[in-house]
């Protein structure tokens, strides 16, 4: 079966959870339309939990928002949960964390959630993750892999072999940027550049949910749906491509700013309380 993968998302507790789910929907309907595969996929959304209740806290936050809407929110197999839409569209959710490693770079675990703390060693993480049975991923983020950042991230393309691991984009490269270089290296040497939302923490980023996507065009099983994800992204990688739109230039700068503006507002409000405590 094919499947529309994001394999990039949060849910933030700014985010509208029915604007959330109709995005998503909106999003990969789109992207199948683009794919030329409008029947016959899956919509699949790998959350990334913070906080307190784990993805478990997720789905009911998800359920209770949906309730009385027509939708149908339960447990699925291999830890997932799913989510029938009135239009008809079944969205599967599994679970994920991010964790940030001893070198400052950020790593996704799909497919699991485990306890591994951060600042554990890049590869003693990779490998935990992998031995796990989850799918370790390395995101980029503008400016997140730069300088000696950058150069870890290419002396792992080049120590490990595809397969180890999956690398990810996400909506905040413009769609009139090509791919970054280190992205394009590890697809030369045969690994899987998948992609997702990787949504902000502000309000009304919920709508980038969706776009763009990994095209998995074949060997999807919902019913084990990691299982199955696991075995395209780390041992084949054959049936897995990148559809979806990207927002212009103009637009991811806004939102960047955005974010600046929000961290910067938050440092003052912090440090305005810390003094009043004197």
């Amino acid at each position: 079966m094919r499947a529309l993968v994001d394999i990039h998302v949060h849910l933030y507790d700014c985010f509208d959870i029915p604007r959330w789910i109709d995005a998503a929907v909106k999003n990969m309907q789109d992207a199948a339309q683009r794919a030329g595969t409008e029947r016959d996929w899956k919509g699949v959304l790998c959350v990334l939990s913070t906080g307190n209740g784990g993805f478990g806290g997720l789905v009911e936050r998800i359920d209770v928002s949906l309730e009385g809407r027509g939708y149908c929110v339960e447990e699925h197999r291999e830890g997932a949960a799913r989510i029938a839409c009135p239009s008809g569209v079944e969205l599967l959710l599994i679970p994920g964390r991010q964790i940030v490693t001893y070198e400052s770079l950020e790593i996704l675990e799909v497919g699991m959630e485990s306890d591994l703390p951060s600042r554990h060693a890049v590869d003693y993480l990779l490998n935990a993750i992998r031995e796990g049975g989850g799918i370790p991923v390395l995101p980029w983020s503008p400016g997140k892999w730069t300088f000696r950042r950058g150069r870890q991230i290419r002396n792992l393309i080049d120590a490990y072999v595809p397969g180890k691991f999956i690398l990810s984009f996400s909506s905040l490269l413009p769609r009139s940027m090509p791919l970054p270089g280190l992205l394009k290296l590890a697809q030369r040497a045969g690994y899987v550049v998948a992609a997702g939302s990787d949504p902000l923490p502000l309000p009304g980023e919920e709508v980038y949910v969706g776009s763009p996507v990994t095209l998995v065009t074949a060997g999807f099983d919902p019913d084990r749906p990691v299982t199955s994800l696991r075995r395209i992204l780390l041992e084949t990688g054959e049936e897995a491509g990148v559809v979806g739109k990207r927002p212009g230039v103009a637009t991811v700068v806004l939102r960047l700013f955005r974010l600046a503006r929000q961290k910067r507002v938050a440092r003052l409000e912090a440090k305005h309380v810390t003094g009043g405590l004197r």
